[in-house]
């Protein structure tokens, strides 16, 4: 498929554009996966002053989630006044020197209890970083693309994504198994390294022509306006809080929740159980690939649709199945959830760009979608484990999927309501 620079002739995207757009979220997502994966050993060498060392660690895994909205708004709001590729190299810097503080940090025995605070605060520069780079980038390679190739834009970034989680799980994989107790630094270490490298290439990227036509007005929005901009935007910010809620908790389930819980509930290995949540990312990367060839608003829709019920459908079955502990049943339970979050995620966000002006677009997407995002996935996994905790059962996380997956299908209608193409490039007065 061709991408053109908004509505330039025949030009194609620059390939430099590309990569750095996709590639920093690939690595946005390595980072945060690798914390989930390893997070058992990072509870050992950080928080053993504790009898609760793994819901110590938990906590700071959900420090990275509740940053997010934090930096969306900081972030979003230098993205859209003094333009998209200040913030993509901002985000890519800090995002690389807390990935290296937390493969760098000495441990709790090392350091006492510094070594704790230096972790979870180098997990919140983490979440601050991830909160702008998910939806900036999508932005951004959303601009570049022609109005009939926007959701081939944001799939491929969710597509990098995925692939950014599954190198992570590989390679905790590979040093799980290694003799040396400090093995598991190395691949935050190996991602340090990376973010320099994708910082290298954004240094060369170009802004896109729509954000162009709309810098004068991105420039004469000031900090305090937004209180009166998210007034008058406050039911496509809901709707965009709803999309960002859901599709943190497909991804947390499909990640990190069936690694552990694979772990803690029936003893699996860490290196096994992070085999499911692969093939879950496998599938998940295919569904994203099929909807990138999707051009039309009506079929984005119908797809959402069809997403929304099959995750509301698949929601008690998958718990269900996961809780067999039979390879067979976990893997059509990963496989199928990954299909349904896959089509969801990489289909709904070209739709919440789309909702917005160009002069505010990074500001109120990656707020909105980063609330819902850690309003969720924040706390999901802690609620989870409370849940199975308090009944007995372990398969009453159920709940939280399909209660939400629900309430997006029964508002759908509102939700997914006829987005002008006009919207992307005509600034709109307020």
């Amino acid at each position: 498929m061709k991408l053109l620079i908004g509505k330039s002739n025949n030009s194609t995207i620059p390939k430099v554009t590309v990569y750095g757009s996709i590639l920093g979220h690939g690595l946005e997502m390595y980072d945060f996966t690798l914390y989930g994966a390893l997070i058992s050993l990072i509870s050992e060498a950080y928080f053993t002053f504790s009898n609760s060392s793994f819901y110590l660690a938990l906590l700071s895994l959900s420090t990275g989630y509740i940053a997010r909205p934090f930096g969306a708004l900081l972030i979003g709001y230098m993205a859209d006044k003094y333009g998209r590729k200040i913030g993509l190299i901002f985000t890519i810097f800090c995002a690389s020197l807390a990935t290296g503080a937390i493969g760098l940090c000495p441990t709790y025995e090392q350091i006492g209890i510094i070594a704790p605070v230096v972790l979870v605060c180098a997990r919140l520069l983490q979440g601050i970083c991830a909160g702008a780079e998910t939806s900036n980038s999508s932005v951004f390679l959303t601009e570049h693309c022609q109005k009939d190739s926007t959701s081939f834009g944001t799939s491929m970034i969710f597509f990098s994504g995925g692939l950014g989680c599954i190198l992570a799980l590989l390679v905790s994989l590979i040093f799980l198994e290694t003799e040396y107790l400090w093995g598991w630094r190395i691949p935050f270490i190996i991602g340090m390294i990376i973010g320099i490298v994708i910082l290298l290439i954004r240094l060369k990227i170009n802004e896109g022509f729509i954000y162009e036509k709309s810098r004068y007005h991105s420039q004469q929005i000031k900090f305090k306006d937004y209180y009166n901009i998210v007034v008058f935007y406050n039911k496509k910010i809901i709707t965009t809080i709803m999309c960002g809620a859901l599709s943190g908790i497909t991804s947390t389930t499909l990640i990190v929740f069936s690694n552990l819980f694979l772990q803690k509930q029936h003893g699996i290995k860490t290196a096994e159980s992070l085999l499911f949540s692969i093939y879950g990312l496998i599938a998940f990367l295919f569904s994203c690939f099929f909807c990138s060839k999707i051009n039309s608003k009506i079929i984005r829709k119908k797809v959402i649709r069809i997403s929304l019920i099959g995750i509301t459908i698949w929601s008690l079955p998958y718990f269900l199945l996961l809780d067999k502990n039979i390879f067979i049943y976990s893997l059509s339970a990963q496989v199928v959830l990954g299909i349904f979050a896959g089509a969801f995620i990489s289909t709904t966000k070209s739709l919440v760009i789309e909702q917005f002006p160009v002069y505010i677009r990074c500001t109120l997407v990656s707020l909105g979608y980063n609330f819902g995002y850690a309003m969720t996935s924040g706390i999901y996994i802690l609620l989870s484990f409370w849940l199975i905790n308090f009944t007995g059962y372990n398969f009453t996380p159920f709940i939280l999927l399909s209660i939400f997956a629900l309430s997006m299908l029964l508002i759908v209608d509102k939700i997914l309501n006829e987005v002008n193409n006009s919207d992307i490039e005509t600034p709109h007065t307020i």
